[in-house]
């Protein structure tokens, strides 16, 4: 049986915290990717050169809104291969805009331990 109330907690949790960056003007946030997440270099979505620090940026908007249907993903499956089959289909969905430390709205290089919200 698959146990879902730690992940369903940790997710809600995360939610919480994406909408009180809203709440406090946030509108964009950034996340790079570990080290063992790029698969090769990637091109940044706004001046097309390959950016070795490229980053997801998503609206906070967006996000949350896609957060929200990784929940219902978990509440819905009824063990960790259906939910990963799940997130995949979500996350096929839609391409993801990738931006490099050079044109990141926040003017700052990223790290691959830090996701930064502005």
């Amino acid at each position: 049986m698959w146990d879902k109330a730690a992940l369903l907690k940790d997710r809600r949790a995360f939610i919480d915290h994406l909408q009180r960056l809203e709440s406090e003007g946030c509108r964009w946030l950034v996340v790079p990717f570990a080290e063992d997440e790029t698969s090769g270099p990637f091109r940044c979505s706004r001046c097309q050169a390959v950016a070795p620090d490229a980053a997801a940026l998503y609206s906070l908007a967006t996000h949350i809104a896609f957060e929200y249907e990784v929940l219902r993903a978990i509440e819905a499956s009824d063990s960790d291969m259906e939910f990963d089959s799940r997130v995949s289909r979500i996350v096929e969905e839609e391409p993801t805009p990738m931006v490099c430390g050079k044109c990141c709205p926040r003017g700052k290089p990223h790290r691959h331990d830090l996701n930064h919200a502005f």
